[in-house]
């Protein structure tokens, strides 16, 4: 077919015209090359194998181990506020900043990172212990207002307690009964 144009399937086709149609023309005949020269090479075994010129080009090959680098990196970087680059906002601000005297000296908050501080594992003292008896002493969950009231008490004792502490304090604490439960049924069976 000389004017590929004209076949039917390109009839509804505005992008492609005659210089296109050429261009596609030489890449499907470049391919018909390509793959017989493949075909020679590793089906027939008629020449040695040769792979220079296969790979199509602008593909990279990526791996599952650079694209997890690639994110941790990347999650790095948005996570660290000094790896950004300065604005001219930020600059501006600094050169507008009073100039102090070598006399005066400001103390620097070392909490300010944007980590989120972690809070050091704690055991409950013995009243703390029965506050907490008394509050999960029953199977039903504690009223809102019980336990504010609970929380307002443990918090004399330690400030780290909140009401998510709390519940999952609970939560726990039933899920280890029920765990004893289980396994002391299962001594009385085996008896």
């Amino acid at each position: 077919m000389k004017n590929g144009t004209h076949h039917p399937l390109f009839q509804n086709c505005n992008q492609l015209t005659t210089e296109g149609f050429e261009k596609l023309y030489r890449c499907y005949q470049d391919g018909i090359v390509r793959l017989d020269k493949i075909f020679q090479q590793e089906i027939l075994c008629l020449q040695a194998i040769d792979t220079k010129g296969r790979g199509a080009k602008g593909i990279v090959v990526t791996k599952v181990a650079d694209l997890k680098e690639k994110s941790k990196k990347n999650i790095k970087k948005r996570t660290n506020p000094f790896n950004n680059p300065p604005n001219e906002n930020l600059i501006q601000e600094r050169n507008e900043l009073p100039t102090f005297e070598s006399s005066e000296i400001i103390p620097v908050n070392e909490q300010e990172s944007p980590k989120k501080i972690k809070i050091a594992r704690h055991s409950p003292s013995k009243e703390e212990k029965d506050i907490l008896e008394t509050l999960f002493a029953y199977n039903i969950r504690p009223s809102d207002t019980v336990i504010d009231s609970a929380l307002s008490n443990l918090l004399t004792y330690w400030d780290g307690w909140t009401k998510k502490r709390l519940e999952m304090h609970g939560v726990m604490k039933k899920e280890k009964k029920r765990k004893f439960q289980k396994n002391k049924n299962k001594l009385i069976i085996d008896i």
